[in-house]
């Protein structure tokens, strides 16, 4: 058997106990999830929990069906809501036009009596603890807002603030959330 300085051993472990500590701790930026903003400064949009930046006119994509993720097209307009592009020089329907919007990033103010959070999970930038659904936490989107849980499964709103219905299912894009589906920020 070889000798193993015990010194090796215990510089070793120190080492793998550093990196374990630093693999387990979550994103710091100052976006809501821990996200870093863009160039603009300006913070990414959450969708199907993967965080999306603004493309070159600072448009964030949208939601459409089969929850395809999808950026406006070179002359800034949104596909239709089965995630089909307008023909080339076609003109661009009211409602799918991009507009340039910028998600602020968040200030993070101190909370020094908050009791604990759910699973003692760690608080969002905002000092908002995440919502369980199950057996999963879920931290709030880019807007504060939480998922919602549907027939299909926990789903956050869509680009516009709009959650789906109970089947699961978001509006086409342009047209009006109906009343009680629109996200409004909170924390828990």
């Amino acid at each position: 058997m070889a000798y193993f300085p015990t010194w090796l051993a215990m510089a070793l472990a120190a080492v793998v106990g550093i990196m374990c500590a630093f693999a387990q701790s979550p994103p710091s930026g100052p976006c809501l999830g821990g996200a870093f903003p863009d160039a603009g400064n300006c913070c990414p949009t959450m969708i199907n929990m993967i965080n999306f930046y603004r493309d070159a006119r600072g448009c964030y994509p949208t939601r459409v069906a089969n929850n395809q993720v999808l950026y406006a097209d070179v002359g800034g307009c949104f596909p239709n809501a089965q995630g089909t592009y307008r023909p080339a020089g076609a003109t661009c329907p009211p409602g799918q036009q991009c507009s340039p919007t910028c998600l602020p990033t968040v200030v993070a103010t101190p909370q020094p009596t908050r009791p604990a959070c759910p699973a003692n999970a760690q608080r969002d930038p905002a000092g908002c603890c995440p919502r369980a659904f199950g057996m999963s936490l879920f931290y709030r989107d880019v807007r504060g807002c939480y998922p919602i849980a549907t027939n299909v499964g926990v789903l956050y709103a869509d680009a516009s603030g709009c959650y789906p219905n109970e089947a699961g299912v978001y509006n086409p894009a342009g047209m009006a959330c109906p009343a009680g589906r629109q996200c409004v920020p909170a924390c828990d």
